[in-house]
């Protein structure tokens, strides 16, 4: 297990490998077939902040949504999604413990209040953000 603490005194957990087959590489929907921006905004379930839209959801490995398992033992249900403007990747990209082959990964905070949202997991020619979907809600009818 590997932690470090972030200067703002929270920790940085390091995450296991999923089940995933060894050098299968994510498959995503090609970028071009998402609008950025399109659909109902998904905002920070604690502060409000927008992050991204539905219409940004794609899907990983043939599923939007995954779970994995962290070294901890902490489970994550986590979406993917092509762009999420309002959560911030910070820390050092890291390789190992990656829950997709092939990818690295920071961890992302909301742009709003800090909370921990997820990941941005990239290589050097692709990224998509891994959100975890209880700490997302929809934005209201007068959003």
């Amino acid at each position: 297990m590997n932690t470090r603490i972030l200067t703002d005194g929270r920790v940085l957990e390091v995450y296991k490998r999923g089940d995933q087959a060894p050098g299968k590489r994510p498959t995503s929907v090609p970028r071009d077939r998402v609008a950025e921006g399109s659909g109902r905004s998904l905002l920070c379930a604690r502060c409000g902040h927008r992050i991204t839209s539905d219409g940004e959801r794609i899907e990983v490995n043939d599923r939007h949504e995954h779970d994995a398992m962290n070294p901890h033992g902490h489970t994550y249900h986590f979406g993917c999604f092509a762009h999420a403007p309002g959560a911030v990747a910070r820390g050092e990209q890291e390789g190992h413990w990656s829950w997709f082959s092939g990818y690295r990964w920071q961890i992302e905070y909301c742009g709003g209040c800090a909370d921990h949202l997820g990941w941005l997991f990239l290589t050097n020619s692709d990224r998509f953000h891994g959100l975890i979907l209880d700490r997302l809600t929809e934005a209201g009818d007068d959003e």
